[in-house]
């Protein structure tokens, strides 16, 4: 299991992200190159929403050449999430992989899990060193797709590595301010639950 603890800002620009990589405070704390890959994201949940209800999220990403399985767990307010991941053909044959893996057994009991919703984005991603404190960075840009509607990605994740929460909000708060960027509240799969639900 992997504890996950991120911060999301949304950008409301996708010129400013060229500014932002060339903008030299923010490169002089990258600790490797820029990597850029590809992401198709399928969520499932029950057809009484049974994930959803627990606030946990089951996707299947195909990502380098892999299908991955994984399950989030309850978001809180720090957002931090309990996440099992494994290679899988399909969902369904996940579930108990995911479960010998450290996942709630409940998993087991989820019946006729269909898509709910399909995320596509690229992804641009380093870690950066601040003093010591150390974070994930990704710049995510494509869209969410649900019941025939769509709404467009285009944010900046931090997801922390190394040092404290406080830390990791320190940082987040110093970036969105440097360039002008807001907080997202909201996961990709909570998006998604917003555009099945508009009227």
């Amino acid at each position: 299991m992997a504890l996950e603890i991120e911060r999301c800002l949304t950008i409301p620009d996708p010129a400013i992200i060229d500014a932002m990589l060339a903008d030299n405070w923010l490169l002089s704390v990258f600790t490797a190159p820029l990597t850029v890959k590809q992401h198709n994201a399928v969520y499932y949940d029950t057809p009484d929403r049974a994930l959803e209800t627990l606030r946990w999220a089951l996707r299947l990403r195909r990502e380098d050449g892999k299908t991955v399985a994984a399950l989030k767990t309850l978001s809180t307010h720090d957002h931090t999430r309990c996440e099992w991941q494994c290679e899988a053909v399909d969902i369904v044959s996940a579930l108990s992989t995911l479960v010998e893996a450290g996942a709630p057994t409940q998993l087991l009991s989820m019946q006729e899990l269909q898509p709910i919703c399909n995320v596509v984005y690229q992804r641009t991603r380093t870690v950066i060193d601040i003093d010591g404190f150390k974070a994930e960075l990704a710049i995510d840009g494509g869209q969410i797709e649900s019941h025939g509607r769509h709404t467009p990605i285009c944010e900046l994740e931090l997801e922390l590595i190394d040092g404290t929460v406080n830390q990791l909000q320190d940082v987040t708060n110093a970036i969105a301010e440097r360039y002008g960027l807001d907080v997202q509240p909201y996961s990709k799969l909570e998006r998604a639950f917003q555009l099945r639900d508009a009227t």
